[in-house]
């Protein structure tokens, strides 16, 4: 596996409405996975979605303002945000990202270790919780979906 072919980034996942009456509380904060057969989301120490990529149908609503996508699946449909949503939205968090990021691991039976599956050095957590911290800013959650947009489009 190329590491081009691969993206794994913070995220957080919430119910397929765009509009939700918790707001952020019904968001979870994990990690967004994409690989070339695969499309994961993962949080704490639970992988909660686990589907062929050929399978799943991505939607970009105007609502979300460039930072987050509406993934379909046979499983269910979701809203994906690479910005945070609300500010009552699960803060970025590195225990939620190393549980994430060793189900990630153990799930992905390709990747040897989170470096290779991230196409990141040594210092992967510590890489993605500071980007998850800075995607409180719209324009970094516009810069991480055009990068997931990117590889969607490879793909």
């Amino acid at each position: 596996m190329e590491q081009e072919d691969t993206i794994v980034v913070p995220a957080w996942l919430g119910p397929n409405k765009l509009y939700v009456t918790a707001k952020g509380r019904a968001y979870t904060f994990g990690l967004f996975a994409l690989t070339p057969n695969r499309v994961m989301f993962a949080s704490d120490d639970e992988m909660l979605i686990d589907e062929l990529r050929e399978d799943s149908v991505f939607e970009w609503p105007r609502l979300l303002s460039g930072t987050g996508c509406r993934l379909r699946t046979p499983a269910g449909a979701w809203i994906i945000t690479f910005g945070r949503p609300f500010p009552d939205a699960p803060a970025p968090d590195r225990d939620r990202i190393e549980g994430a990021a060793g189900v990630l691991e153990a799930l992905h039976n390709t990747a040897e270790n989170l470096s290779d599956l991230a196409g990141l050095s040594v210092g992967v957590i510590g890489d993605l919780v500071l980007l998850a911290q800075s995607m409180s800013d719209i324009k970094k959650g516009r810069r991480t979906a055009h990068v997931v947009k990117a590889a969607l489009a490879q793909g």
